[in-house]
């Protein structure tokens, strides 16, 4: 038993495409009821995983990434899942074969999609709700006038919908 079950792993085996310990991009990974969401974290995040994808994820040699079971919770659909969005990988080497064009095209195109966003507080966060003052204060915005430089992504925009009748937000490059 021991021999098959080492024999079906070694012809089970697949790629996983990497970028600096954590996931070159988001990926959703769905297998029956299992769907498993996949973000990239920066360095030092950690595994942040429920059991069974976290089990999958340390056995792949991921080192930083968030993962959350957004259905069933299931152990084996999740894990079947999980595989499924890590199938999904693509590496910047990869998209650039697929789309005929150099690495450094990819990359660059990646550079200049990502744009900063000008964020002024334009009034007060006296009695306010206290999710909405700590909202702004991730921002780094603490009084009437103040200006930040954040970058253009969802975590941002995210924020700015919670509190953006307290702000003025204009795009810069």
């Amino acid at each position: 038993a021991i021999l098959k079950g080492i024999a079906d792993a070694k012809k089970n085996m697949m790629k996983v495409s990497l970028a600096d310990g954590s996931i070159p991009h988001e990926a959703i990974g769905i297998f029956g009821a299992g769907k498993v969401l996949m973000k990239p974290a920066p360095e030092g995040t950690g595994v942040i995983a429920g059991g069974a994808c976290r089990a999958v994820m340390e056995a792949v040699g991921i080192r930083n990434i968030t993962a959350r079971c957004l259905r069933s919770n299931n152990p084996q659909n999740v894990v079947k899942a999980t595989m499924e969005g890590l199938k999904s990988l693509r590496s910047p080497e990869q998209v650039a074969a697929i789309r005929g064009k150099s690495v450094e095209e990819i990359r660059e195109r990646r550079a200049i999609n990502m744009a900063n966003l000008k964020i002024e507080l334009v009034k007060s966060l006296n009695g306010r709700l206290e999710k909405h003052i700590a909202t702004a204060h991730s921002l780094g915005l603490r009084k009437i006038g103040q200006v930040t430089i954040q970058p253009d992504n969802t975590q941002t925009r995210g924020k700015i919908a919670l509190i953006g009748y307290l702000l003025r937000v204009t795009e810069v490059e």
